[in-house]
Parts: C-alpha cells; sequence; structure tokens
C-alpha cells in the first residue's frame, strides 16, 4: 500500500487562494495577508487606524463613516461575531464593489483574531444596474397612460384660466381682483406638473446607488403617486397608511421608490387577475426601535408554495411569457438587501403581503 502524501502547507493553501483573505490582530492591524489582498491593503490600513481610533475614544460610528467601520466596531466590542456587508473600496487602480465578511476565530481575549475576506462583485453590480434601468424604463411605459391623464388635468386647469384671463382682457374688464385667483391657481396647477416630472425623474435616469438620510414616508409617497392614477383607472381600491410621526432610513431616494412602485405593479397585476371585482391594495407603514417597515398587501389569491420560494429570482415570474420580465421583485429584493434591510413575502387569507425592512438611520446631533 502506497503511503499518503503530505498535506499541503495550509500556509501554501492561503496564498494560492484568488480571493483577497486577511487575518486582523485585537489591535486591528493586519498580521497576514495572502498576494491577492495585496491592491487593498493601502485603504485597509487607514480604515482600520480609524476605528481603532472611535474603538480606543469610546466613540461610536456614525450615519456618515463607512459601513465597513461599523462592522469592524460591532465585531471587535463583541457585539456580533461575523459580518457581512457590500460596500465601495478605493484601489490604487479602481474603485471597486465588495462583498466584505469578517468574522471571529479566535475567542481567547489575549489571542483574539479576525478573518477578513474581500469577493470584487463589481462586474455583478453592473450588471445589475443596467437590469434595473431597463426595468424603469419598462415601468414607464407601463406607467404611461396614467402619467400623460395626470398631467392633462393641471394642463387643463392652466389652459382654463388662461382663456378666462385672455377674454378679459379683450374686453377691458381686466381687474386685479380677477388676475390674483387666476394666477394664483395657474402657480399651484404648475406645482403639480412640475411634482408628476419631478417624481417621474427617479425612473428615467441610471442610478448611482448613493444611500442618504432620508424621511421614509416622502419617499414612498413618491413611489404611490407614480401609480396611484393607473391603479385607480384600472377600478383598484388603494390605501396608503403613512406613520404620523417622521422616521428616518439611509436609503437611494430612486431605489426605495422603485422598490414600492415594483411592489404596487405586483400587485395590480395579481388582483386584476384574480379579483377584477373588489380589487383593492393597501400599504401601511411601521416602525420600531430599530426598524422601519412597509407592508403591501393585496386581494389578488395569493402565492404558490412553489414561486414563494423563488420569488426574489431574477426572471423568475408567474405571469404570461411575454407579460413581464421576471426583474422587478429580484431587483426590490437587491436594493433592499444592499441597503442593510430585507423583503419578505406571505401570503393572507385573501391574497399576498410583501413586508419591506429597513434600519432607522441615527438621530442626527441637535
Amino acid at each position: 500500500m502506497t503511503a499518503p502524501s503530505d498535506p499541503v502547507p495550509l500556509h501554501c493553501v492561503f496564498e494560492a487562494l484568488s480571493t483577497p483573505v486577511m487575518v486582523l490582530s485585537h489591535e486591528l492591524k493586519v498580521v497576514r495577508s495572502n498576494r491577492a489582498a495585496e491592491p487593498y491593503l493601502h485603504d485597509l490600513d487607514a480604515m482600520l487606524g480609524f476605528a481603532k481610533g472611535l474603538i480606543d475614544s469610546k466613540t461610536y460610528p456614525t450615519d456618515t463613516d463607512p459601513p465597513f467601520i461599523h462592522s469592524l466596531v460591532s465585531v471587535h466590542s463583541g457585539v456580533t461575531d461575523k459580518a457581512t456587508l457590500q460596500c465601495q473600496w478605493q484601489r490604487p487602480d479602481a474603485t471597486a464593489t465588495l462583498n466584505v465578511e469578517l468574522c471571529l476565530i479566535h475567542q481567547d481575549s489575549t489571542l483574539r483574531h479576525y478573518l477578513l475576506s474581500l469577493a470584487d462583485i463589481t462586474p455583478l453590480v453592473e450588471v445589475r444596474q443596467q437590469m434595473a434601468h431597463a426595468a424603469k424604463l419598462a415601468s414607464i411605459g407601463e406607467m404611461a397612460a396614467g402619467i400623460a391623464h395626470e398631467l392633462n388635468q393641471p394642463l387643463n386647469v392652466i389652459r382654463m384660466a388662461s382663456q378666462n384671463l385672455q377674454r378679459a382682457t379683450e374686453k377691458g374688464s381686466l381687474t386685479p381682483e380677477r388676475v390674483a385667483p387666476k394666477l394664483e391657481r395657474i402657480q399651484q396647477q404648475i406645482e403639480r406638473a412640475t411634482h408628476i416630472v419631478s417624481s417621474l425623474r427617479l425612473f428615467g435616469h441610471p442610478d448611482d446607488f448613493e444611500p442618504q438620510r432620508l424621511r421614509a414616508s416622502s419617499t414612498v409617497a413618491s413611489g404611490v403617486a407614480l401609480v396611484a392614477e393607473q391603479l385607480e383607472a384600472a377600478g383598484i381600491a388603494i390605501t396608503y397608511r403613512p406613520l404620523e410621526n417622521d422616521v428616518y432610513v439611509m436609503a437611494d431616494e430612486n431605489a426605495l421608490a422603485q422598490v414600492v412602485v415594483n411592489l404596487l405593479e405586483n400587485a395590480r397585476d395579481a388582483v386584476l387577475v384574480h379579483h377584477p371585482e373588489g380589487a383593492l391594495i393597501s400599504l401601511q407603514e411601521q416602525a420600531d426601535e430599530h426598524f422601519f417597515a412597509l407592508t403591501v398587501e393585496d386581494n389578488g389569491g395569493g402565492i404558490t408554495e412553489d414561486a414563494l420560494d423563488h420569488l426574489f429570482e431574477p426572471f423568475f415570474t408567474t405571469k404570461k411569457v411575454g407579460t413581464a420580465t421576471g426583474l422587478g421583485l429580484a431587483i426590490s429584493y437587491g436594493a433592499v438587501s444592499a441597503l442593510g434591510g430585507d423583503i419578505r413575502a406571505a401570503n393572507t387569507a385573501s391574497g399576498a403581503r410583501f413586508t419591506v425592512r429597513l434600519p432607522l438611520a441615527e438621530q442626527q446631533s441637535p
């Protein structure tokens, strides 16, 4: 019998990995790294030093600090043993989008170490952005009729007011008392049309994903406004219960508004097929100490158990071939996940319920 060969030394395996891997000490110093990690070390050293300064001064990271800093502090302080996130990383040659995993690998308080691994997903993110933009343009096509009707209303009011002013001018009966209310009405309708166009612009441009501190209800309302007219024209009753108090999240305005539109369009398609008479869609906002939640429910018959397992996969759809891209829910899932939240689907007695949760933004200092 041939004797087994000697195992390959672990340090050779470590160096051969194509994934950047680093070992950090409890003092947040890189004590070991493989060749693949070299392009990332310069930027990493700066962030490790910043995080160590916060820890030593017993200062918590703020909303403006990178997510990686938050994860470092959380794992180092023992809040969690593992953190997974997506972030931008500056390399000497370019800025990359990375999936980052940080975990505790030794629990002895005197020998505490952490394993940091990076995966470059820049190509995947670029494809996802292209898919999202294509889905946005498809949404614009679906919303075109409703938006045209919505714009016609203020335009008709402006036309009537201007015609009245013109007739008064021709008759010589134009007075300040007649002009002022007409001009005020025109101004109001211009503002209404401007709001419609501004909301639509969220969907007309490729988005650079940039989370910022947003009032959650305002962004949700913008998404609702884009499709409300279309839903009502289809005979669908829609109810929306926003929060009474201001709640802020760290989110991308474009992405969050599109998530709302995607969920509403998905609910619309379900109720029109399964419940064309008495179709109902409801939205409700809630918040606790940590999360903002938006629930979208419909009475469209629900989702089969088999479909529930695949809802958020790209190109999966239960609709007829050629009537849907199968991207809406997948894009929504990716956007919400990238913001540190989650999206869940479940059935109710009469239809489906989708719940989107996003972490609350930290309170701003007065």
